[in-house]
């Protein structure tokens, strides 16, 4: 009998390799641990990230973020890794920081500090865990839904899922800030054309739109992929990409819960997986991202993490709810 979905041995071939580059990813990043670092995470272009945990000085002045490191200590450094170093040499004292915002330099006094296991969890484990769930989404979708339904999920689960993994490794030089670069372009319109494809009453129909959404994306890639070492570039496109994806993210969530409005006594198990997902698991998370985008990256990110690895979740619960009872039907 012929089938549109992937054989489960394809799938379980590709989930063990998705489970052993998500260990890989968590077990290097544990290089962290017992690391001094200056309170804040640095980009490979020198780029101050949007990333914070409480207790990092970083933290107490989110006007830090999206700034460029001019110099450490009066000397310049030339990637992250100088910034880094400069700042281990200053373990248990106070660094002295000239960080340029366009034409402006400002100067800030940070302490330096120690990268804790509980920041390695909270900030890489998270990364490793979600990243993980997004590809085995994929991969189940591939596996259990007909392909019209599993297409947009099966991408959504790629992109993501390399969206989340590459992060863990953009705050070293010479780390994957290019791999996650490209995924920030395009996971906006991974989600927008989940939004338009998924089967209800609400699908549109043309292709035009999804084609639309695509080209957004592309043309916030190849400027994105060419200017990704010139750092005020950087920081205009990589706002660009958050605005977008907290769009995409909340127009999603927006198109579950009116399908499950439009249908109050569903009992399709994958539409209410599908749309608490949506509640727990993007809409905080889009909203943040959209803020963050629109303000220029002022407002740290991985908060997003801490719920964003619901909507894998909810969903795969979902489909495998379904997919039980298609079975059932079935025999």
């Amino acid at each position: 009998m012929k089938t549109d979905r992937l054989s489960p041995w394809i799938v379980a071939a590709c989930a063990a390799a998705a489970i052993a580059a998500a260990a890989a990813v968590a077990v290097a990043q544990t290089a962290w641990i017992g690391r001094t670092f200056p309170g804040f995470l640095v980009l490979p272009n020198r780029v101050v990230a949007s990333i914070a945990r409480p207790g990092w000085s970083g933290a107490r002045d989110g006007t830090i973020f999206q700034t460029v490191v001019a110099s450490v200590d009066g000397r310049t450094p030339a990637t992250s890794a100088d910034v880094y170093r400069l700042a281990g040499e200053r373990t248990g004292r106070p660094a002295t920081y000239a960080l340029r915002d366009g034409a402006r330099t400002d100067v800030v006094v940070l302490p330096t500090q120690t990268f804790t296991a509980r920041d390695w969890a909270a900030l890489f484990g998270a990364y490793a865990a979600t990243g993980l769930l997004y590809l085995l989404l994929g991969l189940f979708a591939a596996a259990a839904l007909p392909a019209p339904t599993a297409r947009p999920i099966l991408v959504v689960g790629g992109v993501a899922g390399a969206y989340a993994l590459s992060a863990a490794g953009i705050y070293d030089a010479g780390g994957t800030l290019r791999v996650h670069a490209l995924a920030e372009a395009l996971f906006p319109a991974a989600l927008a054309q989940l939004a338009l494809d998924y089967p209800g009453r609400l699908r549109v129909a043309s292709r035009a739109p999804v084609a639309v959404v695509w080209f957004v994306a592309l043309a916030l890639a190849v400027p994105y992929q060419l200017l990704l070492d010139e750092p005020g570039a950087y920081s205009v496109l990589h706002a660009a990409c958050e605005t977008y994806l907290g769009i995409a993210g909340l127009g999603l969530a927006t198109r579950l819960l009116c399908e499950l409005a439009a249908e109050p006594n569903a009992r399709d198990p994958l539409l209410r997986g599908a749309a608490a997902g949506a509640v727990l698991g993007l809409g905080v998370p889009a909203i943040v991202v959209a803020l963050s985008g629109v303000t220029g990256g002022a407002l740290p990110v991985n908060v997003a993490v801490a719920t964003a690895f619901l909507f894998p979740l909810c969903l795969g619960w979902g489909m495998l709810r379904a997919h039980r009872v298609t079975s059932l039907a079935a025999a």
